[in-house]
């Protein structure tokens, strides 16, 4: 199963990676000339454009790359215009940082200009989740990038009142390499940060999300339904929920508090999510597979479809049923008082009672006047054209 769909692609390469051209900028002049210092620079963000052209990909899948665009070139401007003058590589990295900084914000200035407010379903289709995520991806690059230009001027001013001036070569060193560590610091981090993300993407399950009629409209992280429930307007994470059947009894069983449970209680324990790209009917064989050990394959019949609202989650049930032939065809847990046959009359009465769980007791009524009636007018009939059969 695609754990992590249509983001995996955008968390194959280090987002950041687009502002390398300039992390070169800004680091090289330490050991190297500033002239050396731009060769290499261009020709790393030469690279990357040209590898742009050659995967056919745009640069707003990855935003530093846009930025990386425009201060290159107005560096090599004003590497042009100081042509022939004495300048201090310090100077240099100065007016670069500022450049990141200033055009960084201005990306995040027209980026807030066409936001819309608020989530809707759209937010969640492919096309808005890949843009979305590389545009807060992209934001948060670009406050840590502002936040560490401001570490890094602070600590050359604080250079620069501990020791005076700084025309001494040890104090100019100390200042260049101040501006250098703190952007390889930030690199790092980053790198660390999206490794993390890429970490929990990998092992997260992805849960479809659906309209009133049925349709996909999206997908959510299972461990954040109750953070992104409020969030959602006009859809609802499909469910599917299996009652097996014998003899006028339910199979039931104690079930802890889960997301798939409201509160620690009695409920049926074939539960499940839809996930990827599977369907309710695949959902609700696979559940009562696991636990069937008969011969014969039993086959769940779909009864009703329903919405229901668990917290902060709009849920869309799909309730099926099964009948089994006799109760020692399903397995139970190892203790016995955990799982169960219980006589359908018993739990009509016990259902005022804190015991069960709320979808239970909103599904009981319409499993007895349904289901459970049928099959004892099937057996009666039964018992009528055979009374040996009794």
């Amino acid at each position: 199963m695609d754990r992590t769909p249509h983001i995996n692609p955008l968390l194959s390469s280090n987002p950041l990676s687009g502002l390398l051209p300039v992390m070169l900028l800004l680091t090289l002049p330490v050991i190297f000339s500033l002239s050396v210092s731009i060769i290499v620079s261009l020709a790393v963000w030469l690279s990357g454009l040209l590898w742009f052209v050659i995967r056919r990909k745009s640069l707003s899948s990855m935003p530093t790359m846009i930025t990386s665009s425009f201060v290159l070139p107005l560096s090599c401007l004003l590497f042009v215009g100081i042509q022939g003058a004495v300048v201090h590589p310090l100077y240099f990295q100065g007016l670069i940082l500022a450049l990141c900084v200033l055009i960084s914000a201005a990306q995040s200035f027209l980026r807030r200009e066409n936001r819309m407010p608020g989530m809707s379903i759209s937010d969640f289709s492919k096309e808005m989740l890949h843009k979305r995520l590389v545009m807060v991806e992209h934001e948060r690059i670009c406050k840590r990038l502002r936040l560490f230009a401001i570490v890094a001027f602070a600590g050359i001013l604080a250079i620069y009142l501990r020791y005076g001036r700084y025309e001494a070569p040890p104090v100019q060193f100390l200042l260049t390499s101040v501006v250098a560590g703190v952007m390889w610091l930030s690199y790092i981090i980053e790198v660390v940060s999206l490794s993390m993300v890429k970490s929990k993407l990998q092992k997260e399950e992805w849960l479809p999300l659906v309209d009133n009629s049925g349709n996909p409209v999206g997908r959510v992280p299972r461990s954040d339904l109750d953070d992104i429930g409020s969030m959602i307007q006009s859809a609802q994470l499909p469910m599917v929920r299996l009652v097996a059947l014998c003899n006028d009894m339910i199979f039931l069983e104690h079930r802890e508090l889960c997301d798939l449970c409201d509160s620690d209680c009695i409920d049926t324990p074939f539960t499940d999510w839809i996930k990827g790209n599977g369907c309710a009917d695949e959902v609700a064989q696979a559940l009562i597979d696991e636990r069937f050990c008969g011969v014969k394959r039993s086959c769940p019949r779909h009864l009703v479809t329903y919405n229901v609202e668990r917290g902060k989650v709009s849920c869309q049930v799909h309730l099926y049923a099964v009948q089994v032939a006799e109760p020692d065809l399903l397995t139970m847990c190892c203790n016995p008082s955990e799982s169960k046959w219980w006589p359908v009359d018993q739990v009509m009465e016990m259902l005022k009672g804190q015991t069960f769980s709320e979808l239970l007791k909103n599904e009981m009524p319409y499993l007895k006047h349904t289901i459970v009636l049928a099959e004892r007018i099937r057996k009666r009939r039964q018992e009528r054209r055979n009374p040996s059969y009794a």
